[in-house]
C-alpha cells in the first residue's frame, strides 16, 4: 500500500499533466495522452525518469509514432472520483452515522507549519472527505472569508500528514464521510 502523501503527489502530478495536455491538445502529438495516478506510478518503476532527455527515446517515439500515422486508440475515461455523500457533522450522529476523526486528536493543528513570514496561522476551517481506508479526498477551505492560499496550503499539508479513522454508515460499514475541522496553530490558543 502506498503512503498517503506519495499517493497525493502521484495524483497531483497526473492531474497537472493531464490538465496541460487538455489545454495544449492542438499543439501536442496525438500520442501524448492524459494519464492517471496509476500511470504516473508505473513510470516510476521504469528507467523513463532517467531517460526523458535521451535522444534514443525521441528516436524510439518517432519510429513508433511516425508523422501522419493514425492516432492511437482514445484514452480510457478518467476514473470517476467516488461519490461522497455529504452528511453535515451535526446530523451524522442523529442519523446513526459515525463521524470520521483524527487518529491522534489535535494532529492537524500540531502538524501545521506556518508559511514563511508568519509566526502562526489564523483560525482556518477546512472540509474534506475521509475514505473508508482513511485517505483524505476533496480538501477545501470553508473559512469565511477564505484564508490566504499559503495558509490553506500549510493546512492541507498538515491534513495529509495525519492519519484518520474513517466514518461508518448506520449499518456500521466504513464509508466516505465529510470531516469539518477548525485548525489553529498551537501558539494561537
Amino acid at each position: 500500500m502506498l503512503d498517503r502523501t506519495f499517493r497525493g503527489v502521484l495524483d497531483g502530478f497526473a492531474q497537472g499533466y493531464s490538465l496541460y495536455v487538455r489545454q495544449h491538445r492542438e499543439s501536442l502529438p496525438a500520442w501524448v495522452i492524459e494519464i492517471t495516478a496509476a500511470d504516473a506510478l508505473a513510470i516510476t518503476h521504469t528507467d523513463a525518469p532517467a531517460d526523458t532527455a535521451s535522444a534514443s527515446i525521441v528516436r524510439s517515439l518517432q519510429q513508433k509514432y511516425p508523422e501522419g500515422a493514425p492516432a492511437p486508440a482514445a484514452p480510457r475515461p478518467p476514473v470517476q472520483a467516488p461519490v461522497v455523500e455529504e452528511k453535515p457533522a451535526y446530523a451524522m450522529t442523529d442519523s446513526g452515522w459515525k463521524k470520521a476523526s483524527e487518529l491522534i486528536p489535535g494532529c492537524v493543528s500540531q502538524a501545521v507549519v506556518p508559511p514563511t513570514g508568519l509566526q502562526r496561522i489564523p483560525e482556518v476551517t477546512v472540509k474534506f472527505a475521509v475514505a473508508p481506508d482513511g485517505a483524505v479526498d476533496r480538501f477545501e477551505d470553508v473559512t469565511s472569508p477564505p484564508a490566504s492560499q499559503p495558509v490553506v496550503t500549510a493546512v492541507r499539508r498538515a491534513v495529509y500528514k495525519c492519519d484518520f479513522v474513517p466514518g461508518r454508515d448506520p449499518s456500521g460499514k466504513l464509508a466516505y464521510t465529510w470531516m469539518i475541522l477548525t485548525v489553529r496553530s498551537p501558539s494561537a490558543r
